[in-house]
C-alpha cells in the first residue's frame, strides 16, 4: 500500500524494467539469481546475502536471467571526485543491541560496517553469543543492566514493547541516560514505553516508524529508479499506524512474558 501511494504519482511508471526489483514483466526462474538487501524475511533458496553474512532478507535485487544489463548490487550513490566518504556518526560508539534474531542481526552488522562497537544483549545467552560470534563482537545477557551505561547507544531489535504488550520495555528506565540515543524497531505502538522512557530521561528517542519509512522510500527508488515522494509515503505510514493504534484502544494489560523473536 505505501509503494502504491508513490506509484500513484502522475508520470510515474508501474513495474522496474531491466534493473529493478522483481515487478511485472521481470522473470523469476532457476536462472535468476537475486540479491538481498536489508533485514526482515527467510532466505529464499538463490538468494545471496548484499550484506557480509547478514542472511535475513527485505528486498531482493535482480542479478541476471533478466535479458538485461542489472549489477550484483542496487548501485550506490553517485559521487563527485571531490566527495570523500561521510563519517558515519556511530564510528567508534558502543552500541548496545538488544534481541538476537534477524532485526538484532541486521542492526548489529549495520553498526558494525558503520564503524560502531556492537554489543548483543539477549535473555537467552546462547542466541547472543551465536550471534556475536557471526558478527565478531561481544555479548551479554539482557540481565546484565551495567552495560547500558557504557554504551552511546541503544537499539531494540525484540518485540518487547509490541502491542498488546506496549506497557513493558526491554531496558529498566533508570538505566537510559541524558547522553544516550535510543532507537526502538517497535513501531506498533508509534511511541512505545521504551521511546518515552527515553524522553523522560532527555535521551534522544527515534521511533520504529523511522526505519519503516526509509526501509520503503529505498525499496521505491530501487524499484522506479526515481526518487521516492518522501514525505507522502511518510504520511501514509504514519497515517496507516495511527489509525491502527486508535482501533487497539483501550490498551490490553500486559498478559505475559514477551518474546525477543524479531
Amino acid at each position: 500500500m505505501v509503494h502504491s501511494t508513490g506509484l500513484a504519482r502522475p508520470k510515474c511508471p508501474q513495474g522496474g524494467g531491466e534493473s529493478a526489483m522483481p515487478g511485472p514483466g521481470v522473470p523469476d526462474g532457476p536462472e535468476t539469481t537475486w540479491t538481498a538487501v536489508g533485514a526482515a524475511s527467510p532466505h529464499r533458496p538463490t538468494v545471496s546475502s548484499r550484506r557480509d553474512g547478514g542472511q535475513t532478507v527485505a528486498t531482493l535485487w535482480l542479478v541476471g536471467g533478466g535479458g538485461g544489463a542489472a549489477p550484483d548490487r542496487p548501485p550506490a550513490p553517485a559521487r563527485s571526485e571531490s566527495e570523500s566518504e561521510p563519517v558515519s556518526p556511530l564510528r567508534g560508539r558502543r552500541v548496545a543491541v538488544v534481541g538476537a534474531g534477524g532485526a538484532a542481526r541486521a542492526l548489529a552488522f549495520g553498526v558494525k560496517q558503520r564503524g560502531g562497537v556492537p554489543v548483543i544483549m539477549n535473555r537467552t545467552v546462547d542466541r547472543a553469543l551465536k550471534l556475536a560470534v557471526e558478527i565478531g563482537c561481544e555479548a551479554v545477557p539482557l540481565s546484565d543492566t551495567s552495560i547500558f551505561a557504557t554504551c552511546d547507544v541503544i537499539m531494540n531489535a525484540s518485540s518487547v514493547g509490541m502491542f498488546p504488550d506496549s506497557g513493558v520495555s526491554p531496558v529498566p528506565q533508570e538505566c537510559i541516560l541524558e547522553r544516550h540515543v535510543v532507537f526502538d524497531s517497535v513501531y506498533n505502538p508509534l511511541r512505545t514505553r521504551l521511546v518515552r522512557d527515553a524522553e523522560k530521561a532527555g535521551a534522544v528517542a527515534v521511533q520504529g516508524s523511522e526505519m519503516f519509512i526509509r526501509q520503503a522510500i529505498a525499496q521505491f527508488e530501487l524499484w522506479t529508479n526515481q526518487k521516492a515522494p518522501a514525505e507522502l509515503m511518510a504520511s501514509t505510514i504514519l497515517g496507516i499506524l495511527k489509525e491502527k493504534e486508535r482501533k487497539q484502544f483501550p490498551r490490553l494489560p500486559f498478559t505475559g512474558p514477551a518474546t525477543d523473536e524479531c
